[in-house]
């Protein structure tokens, strides 16, 4: 052990020496030898350099006088300007007459319902004007014409024109057109009718194109040409099956104004309509072979249930003059067939609702009897048991009193 603290002793003198000896240290004191058995001291960690240094607390001899008192919070917010009323968000539709997309009332269906279609210029509008003086003056009809809304496709919340917009892009904005088109012909279908004046049997509604013909016509085209993405297509086709199953559509005739495709392209640069300046004669040609296929052959199948209208066939390539006439005497053909059809249906309902009253009667007397059969059975028991009621002040007591007897078995009596 002696030997030990010697040598330790010994190293301590030798270091003391050597960091007092050195040229690169600074003069310190004498550091006093610490305990080998001491705990090590902590290593200090250098400051970071973004660090702000820590002063040293050194107690104040002096009286130095109290620092000044902060301002309150109430001071502080007293001072703020006054906070505005929270606001509520108002919604405003981006258009600038929202009434045009009113839901419609139907209070009142139209007597017929005739929709007259046909390719570009097939001369629909021209007949929709004019069709109300071309009914006979023996029909006590009042005509009602809603053209096609056009006005509403070129002037969508005041600045979009969807008919301009289609014809320069169809691949980026069939979509749109169609979807907005087979709204407004909802709202035109659905809207009520006027009411019947005096002296008239109903009110008959001619539209310029019908949601059939968005549907079954031009949304087809769309889809074959390759301007409507399939999905979009079943977008379409899926909204008009759910209106189809859910709501009444009234269409009872369709005029298909049949026409040749340059015939429609020679009238249609003549009007010169400026959407239609860049509709190329290719187009018309398909919308003519569409409406061929859906309205003379067939062969677009109707997946929302069977046809429920009629079809009649006009020859449009004529004057003005003379596919009036042909429309006038199909028109008059049609409303004869149907006053007489619907006469029939009202004469058969009128002979099933009476047979099903006197049905109803029968059943009501068969009731009645057997009333009357299990009174009497109850009467001829409670006579039995010496009990005499009257079956026609208590029925229901003598009925519950057969049912209820499981021992006793009425007796029969002719």
């Amino acid at each position: 052990m002696n030997r030990f603290l010697k040598s330790l002793h010994q190293f301590t003198k030798v270091h003391n020496f050597a960091m007092s000896s050195s040229p690169f240290s600074s003069p310190t004191k004498q550091s006093v030898p610490s305990s080998p058995f001491a705990s090590p001291s902590k290593k200090s960690v250098p400051s970071s350099p973004f660090s702000t240094p820590t002063k040293r607390c050194v107690p104040s001899t002096s009286a130095t006088p109290p620092p000044p008192s902060s301002p309150s919070v109430h001071a502080i917010l007293s001072t703020l300007p006054p906070t505005p009323p929270p606001r509520s968000p108002v919604f405003t539709y981006p258009t600038s007459s929202p009434q045009k997309l009113s839901p419609p009332s139907p209070k009142r269906k139209p007597y017929l319902t005739i929709s007259i279609d046909g390719n570009i210029s097939s001369g629909k509008s021209t007949l929709v004007a004019t069709l109300n003086s071309l009914l006979p003056a023996e029909f006590a009809f009042g005509v009602d014409t809603i053209p096609e809304p056009l006005q509403k496709w070129i002037d969508v919340g005041g600045k979009h024109n969807l008919l301009d917009m289609l014809y320069k892009d169809t691949v980026k904005n069939n979509f749109i057109f169609q979807h907005y088109v087979q709204l407004t012909r909802v709202i035109d279908t659905l809207s009520a009718s006027p009411a019947p004046e005096e002296g008239q049997i109903g009110r008959i509604r001619v539209m310029e194109r019908s949601i059939q013909n968005n549907r079954y016509c031009f949304s087809v085209l769309a889809a074959r040409q390759g301007t409507l993405h399939p999905a979009e297509f079943s977008v379409i086709a899926e909204w008009y099956s759910w209106l189809a199953a859910n709501v009444e559509l009234p269409l009872d005739l369709i005029l298909y104004l049949r026409t040749d495709p340059a015939v429609v392209f020679e009238r249609m640069q003549a009007r010169g309509r400026s959407e239609e300046a860049t509709v190329p004669l290719a187009y018309l040609s398909d919308l003519h072979d569409a409406y061929e296929d859906w309205l003379v052959h067939g062969k677009i199948e109707e997946e929302d249930g069977p046809r429920t209208y009629k079809v009649i066939v006009i020859d449009a390539n004529q004057s003005k003059s003379d596919v009036a006439e042909q429309c006038r005497q199909k028109i008059s053909e049609f409303i004869r067939e149907t006053i007489a059809e619907r006469a029939k249906k009202l004469e058969a309902a009128s002979d099933d609702a009476l047979e099903q009253e006197k049905d109803e009667n029968d059943l009501d007397t068969a009731d009645k009897q057997a009333v009357v059969d299990l009174t009497g059975l109850k009467v001829v028991n409670d006579c039995e048991n010496g009990e005499n009621l009257d079956p026609v002040t208590s029925p229901r007591k003598g009925h519950d009193a057969v049912l209820s007897s499981p021992t006793k078995k009425p007796k029969l009596t002719p």
